[in-house]
């Protein structure tokens, strides 16, 4: 019913140890560290998408490399996934487009009401 972790570390033999302190400081670790770094360069929305994507990396990764098998409902999951993607995206064009469109017709607008120089 519970497990003793304390007997399984102690079992595992050197490879695996080597693996675990690999796998923490380094891959994770760093993983994070440039994750954070690029959140920091651009919006919430971008991250958030590219947070959305790392699942269905994840996935495919595991798919391709591992030879995982997946069942209809893990590729269903990957279409929502790309959806949404393409949802956050198209509502991102939409609000920097009308932001630009603003943007020209107020200075259209200063330049109608600036007084001509000879």
């Amino acid at each position: 019913m519970f497990e003793n972790p304390l007997t399984a570390l102690s079992a595992i033999g050197w490879h695996a140890w080597l693996a675990l302190v690999w796998y923490g400081p380094f891959v994770t670790g760093l993983a994070f560290m440039f994750w954070y770094a690029g959140i920091q360069r651009t919006d919430a929305a971008t991250a958030a998408g590219f947070s959305g994507m790392m699942p269905f990396t994840a996935f495919l990764l595991s798919v391709a490399i591992l030879n995982e098998q997946a069942g209809w409902r893990q590729w269903a999951g990957c279409i929502m996934v790309v959806i949404g993607m393409a949802l956050i995206g198209g509502f991102r064009y939409r609000r920097s487009f009308h932001r630009s469109k603003k943007a020209m017709m107020s200075l259209h607008k200063c330049r109608k009401r600036a007084p001509k120089t000879p």
